[in-house]
């Protein structure tokens, strides 16, 4: 057993005491066994020391005494400077300690008590103390611990609260989007009711008039193409060539283009750069000129249609009463169209105030009553363009070849518009346009308008 021996300076003086080891508290000291009388030095000190029993204390080499079951041994010193102190129990020697000892007085004789403490009780002190110390330092990782979780808890609450908040928040605004947006669509849903209501109310009552203006073309038979032996009056493609006969049956054919102030009852708007409500409508595709079919048809009960290619080039050349016309009604087309007479660059055309644009029946009509045939807008027909179409097309009402929708198919256009030059605007000239949306580039749908058939 390891055995400790704390240094210790002894202050002398009557009643002086020190102790080796000053954080141990002093044990209660047990009576000391009855000795002869003698007579007692002034001076008395006590000596602790931690030594396993028995222990025996010795002063200069000199066993002084041995301590068993008492711890106090009694030592008288005479006076001198210094004294060599040691401990030692059974099981190992104690440490060596020279301890200084002055009288302060000469000639006077100190008693100096030892208070022997085993090392096993100071062990346990040390033990007691750690584990004391170790308790309370877990006592302050627990504390610390549990505050954390209550913070994180009160952070997480904290957090739920918020997120719970949140949510609620955007409950109740999107339930209120979603009620103005049900408002709003219950208020369009009221006001398109009414737009549509008022729309064909209006259509109604042009429906007179439309109906008037339908001139009955009766059927006949006719060479369609163009026949001319001038290389520059027929097209540069040859794509209305050959000439062909064809057999078309009677039908109804609007004698002016749809105006501007007609597409605006029925569609409500107007795509033409150039605003003019007797003017024909222009810069529609052939998708957007059926669809305003369909609403007129829907509004009204009747069934409008587009011409087919065939039926136009029968009407334009004037029915069975054709005169044999290079234009629609006359071989002067400055009578009967409104066309690109000064070679004006299709940008110049496209400029409000420029186009050349005409109102409806301004010039001539042909020999069946009907208006801008030639020139004005180029007009669509119903059917898809082929370039060598007449080379096979049948002779009974041809309806045109078959196309498969894509946008990059072309319908046929006929007539010319006022942007064209005047072999555009010959009853026998083809062309055509994208029927599409990629008729969304104007340049594509510039000047092109259309005529009702029925």
């Amino acid at each position: 057993m390891r055995q400790v021996l704390l240094p210790l300076l002894l202050v002398l003086g009557v009643g002086a005491t020190a102790q080796i080891n000053p954080n141990q508290p002093r044990p209660a000291p047990k009576p000391a066994a009855p000795k002869p009388a003698t007579p007692a030095p002034a001076n008395t000190a006590v000596l602790k020391v931690i030594c396993d029993l028995p222990c025996r204390f010795y002063v200069d080499g000199e066993l002084k005494g041995t301590a068993d079951a008492e711890r106090v041994l009694r030592v008288v010193l005479k006076p001198r400077t210094e004294y060599l102190f040691r401990a030692e129990s059974t099981a190992q020697e104690a440490d060596q300690l020279k301890q200084v000892y002055n009288t302060g007085e000469a000639g006077t004789e100190m008693l100096l008590e030892i208070e022997l403490e085993p090392i096993a009780l100071e062990r346990e002190a040390v033990v007691t103390r750690k584990e004391e110390a170790e308790r309370k330092a877990e006592e302050v990782r627990k504390a610390e611990a549990q505050r954390r979780r209550e913070a994180e808890s009160r952070a997480a609450a904290e957090r739920k609260a918020e997120a719970e908040r949140k949510a609620e928040t955007e409950r109740k605004e999107a339930l209120l989007h979603k009620e103005r947006i049900q408002l709003a669509e219950a208020l369009n849903s009221e006001r398109d009711k009414q737009e549509k209501m008022a729309r064909a109310e209006r259509i109604k009552s042009v429906i007179p008039k439309l109906e008037d203006d339908m001139v009955r073309v009766d059927g006949g038979a006719f060479m369609m193409g163009c026949a001319s032996e001038k290389k520059y009056e027929c097209s540069y493609y040859n794509n209305d060539r050959p000439v062909h006969e064809v057999i078309v049956d009677t039908f109804w054919l609007s004698k002016y283009e749809v105006t501007q102030e007609l597409w605006e009852i029925v569609m409500g708007s107007n795509p033409t750069f150039e605003k003019c409500a007797k003017c024909p409508i222009i810069n529609v595709s052939w998708e957007a000129a059926v669809d305003f079919i369909n609403k007129l048809n829907e509004s009204t009960g009747l069934n409008f249609r587009l011409p087919t290619e065939a039926e136009w080039e029968f009407a334009a050349r004037g029915g069975n009463l054709t005169n044999g016309t290079k234009y629609a009604g006359s071989n002067s087309i400055s009578r009967v169209a409104c066309f690109n007479n000064r070679k004006k660059s299709d940008r110049e055309l496209s400029q409000p105030g420029r186009s050349g644009i005409c109102p409806v029946g301004s010039k001539a009509p042909n020999e069946l009553g009907l208006y801008d045939m030639s020139g004005n807008a180029w007009e669509w027909c119903a059917d898809w363009f082929a370039s060598d179409y007449y080379g096979y097309s049948p002779v009974d009402n041809p309806a045109g070849p078959q196309g498969d929708g894509n946008v990059f198919d072309r319908r046929v256009t006929r007539g010319g518009s006022f942007s064209s030059h005047d072999f555009q605007c010959t009853v026998y000239h083809r062309s055509m346009g994208q029927h599409g949306t990629l008729l969304g580039e104007t340049r594509l749908k510039f000047g092109q308008g259309f005529r009702l058939a029925r």
